[in-house]
């Protein structure tokens, strides 16, 4: 047995060297640098053609072969959308150059006007009695520049004739200014349109290689398949179907652990959701708790203000009374009206005691006990008893209502806000966007087409086009434009994205989720516009989040 492992050892390890020193032979060294997936075409070659290659190895190489393929094509809608990136900076820097000219001829019709205008106030200042010199000054100037010259000299110039020379500054102070930011954005336009050119030209490239890539590959894998067949003493054909089979159980694979990550991502977000719901309620039980307890404390405050007020005005009235009472002769029924009024006065107001104390007839009448009253607010130990105990209980009564309410108030309000959702489209609009998206298939492709033949993102901003909404024409830059969303929260409608690494500065596709799995797209050169399950294509390079106009 362990001769059997040194020697499958020895045999791999020749199959390497086999492998390494054909790969110069099957495809020459400018061919294999110049396309992503050509080394590794031309290593599943040379499996192909070593006689000691085992089943596994020559399957192995017809796997490596798919994913060359892919590699290349990635390459190529990457140059593509490199490409569409560029073309819209390009329509962009020719836009702001027909504005920047248009606003510049704008200031030299502005600057015309003004210096005819100066020309015809030197005129009618020279028919109201003005100088001839300052209307030759003007009208024989060769330039603005000597007009304004001219004038500034002139000692007797009127105020209307300064006026139109300000205003001739003015215009010509515009006039450059615009003219200069013309001049800068025919720069920027040419620079654009030149690094458009450019990147069409690497897309088109990088797209012949990816052809390339793709025919080398399927030459690969055909030659790699009879010899499969002769191993396996098979026909081709039956060999043709089990390469199919495990075709399809990579895709599933891959399709699984891309379910698997998409799956644990939803479950980050939501626990990331719930943490965030539970801080905020945390933070909004913590301020109820606080605007409790200061309330409470408030009340409390509040009652023992009032108890130490009622305490000194109790001490005070009672030293009142007794002083009024030697002096009376029916002080008891002083004492019990007093009394009385004391209670009256203390549930009510200290008015009560004022008012007794402004009416000395009945101050006498009613006893000196009643002036008591009014000045302690309850002279006798019942009435004091009762405005104590009435006033704070009130008090704290009123505070308590007062604190609760707020903190219901402050409650509610936490617990009823809530935030909207950032993107703007309904649910029907995407499903009319999807609806419109369908409508293109077999569309041909184009590089930065947007009708009647489209790129991937030319398809899908045409679709959200269809319902209203623009987006930009790059995949990059509607990956940016869009609200993400995370796969559970899918709906028709939705941009599902593409880029190397899941990278969203290395985007290259997009298409629009349709429903079912599946999504509409224009995929690229040579292929017509269609539709296809999302994740059975460069799945490790889906983006985590879908796009939401």
């Amino acid at each position: 047995m362990a001769g059997v492992l040194v020697a499958g050892r020895r045999s791999a390890g020749a199959l390497v060297l086999t492998l390494v020193a054909s790969v110069l032979t099957v495809v020459n060294s400018t061919a294999a640098e110049a396309y992503p997936g050509a080394d590794d075409i031309a290593a599943a070659q040379a499996a192909a053609e070593d006689q000691a290659a085992t089943v596994s190895q020559l399957d192995a190489a017809i796997a490596q072969l798919e994913g060359a393929a892919q590699e290349a094509n990635i390459a190529a809608l990457s140059a593509a959308e490199d490409y569409n990136v560029a073309q819209e900076a390009n329509i962009t820097a020719q836009r702001d150059l027909f504005s920047a000219n248009a606003r510049a001829d704008e200031a030299d019709e502005a600057l015309d006007e003004a210096t005819s205008a100066l020309a015809a106030v030197a005129l009618a200042d020279y028919r109201n009695g003005g100088d001839l010199a300052s209307l030759e000054a003007i009208m024989t100037a060769d330039g603005f520049d000597e007009v304004i010259t001219r004038t500034e000299s002139l000692d007797r110039a009127s105020s209307q004739v300064e006026s139109a020379l300000q205003q001739v500054k003015a215009a010509e102070l515009v006039s450059e200014t615009m003219r200069a930011a013309a001049e800068d954005a025919a720069d920027t336009a040419s620079a654009a349109e030149q690094e458009a050119s450019d990147s069409l030209d690497t897309a088109q490239a990088a797209q012949s290689n990816a052809n390339a890539a793709v025919d080398s590959a399927a030459a690969v894998q055909t030659e790699a398949i009879a010899k499969l067949a002769e191993l396996n003493n098979t026909t081709v054909a039956l060999e043709q179907e089990r390469q199919d089979g495990l075709a399809a159980e990579r895709a599933a694979a891959e399709a699984a652990a891309a379910q698997k990550a998409a799956e644990e991502q939803a479950a980050a977000d939501a626990a990331a959701e719930a943490a965030a719901a539970k801080e905020a309620e945390d933070a909004a039980a913590a301020k109820k708790a606080a605007e409790a307890a200061a309330a409470k404390k408030a009340a409390e405050e509040a009652a023992a203000a009032e108890k130490e007020s009622s305490k000194s005005s109790s001490s005070s009235g009672s030293s009142s009374s007794g002083s009024s009472s030697s002096g009376s002769s029916s002080s008891d029924k002083s004492s019990s009206s007093g009394s009385s009024s004391s209670g009256s006065s203390s549930s009510g107001s200290s008015s009560s005691g004022s008012s007794s104390s402004d009416d000395d007839d009945d101050s006498s009448s009613s006893g000196s006990s009643s002036s008591g009253s009014s000045s302690s607010s309850g002279s006798s130990s019942s009435g004091s008893s009762s405005s104590g105990s009435s006033s704070s209980s009130s008090g704290s009564s009123n505070s308590g209502s007062s604190s609760s309410s707020g903190s219901s108030s402050s409650g509610s309000s936490s617990s009823g806000s809530s935030s909207s959702s950032s993107w703007k489209s309904t649910a029907s609009q995407g499903q009319s966007a999807a609806t419109y998206a369908i409508s293109l298939t077999g569309a041909t492709y184009a590089y930065a087409g947007s009708g009647p033949a489209y790129d991937c993102s030319g398809l899908t901003q045409a679709a959200w086009g269809s319902v209203g909404y623009y987006i930009p024409h790059s995949s990059r830059l509607q990956y940016s434009y869009t609200t993400h969303v995370s796969f559970s929260q899918l709906r028709v409608g939705d941009l599902i994205f593409w880029g190397t690494g899941k990278n969203a500065s290395a985007i290259y596709h997009v298409a629009i989720y349709i429903g079912n799995g599946k999504v509409m797209e224009a995929s690229s050169p040579g292929h017509l516009a269609g539709t296809r399950v999302y994740n059975n294509w460069a799945v490790s390079d889906i983006m985590p989040y879908a796009g939401r106009v």
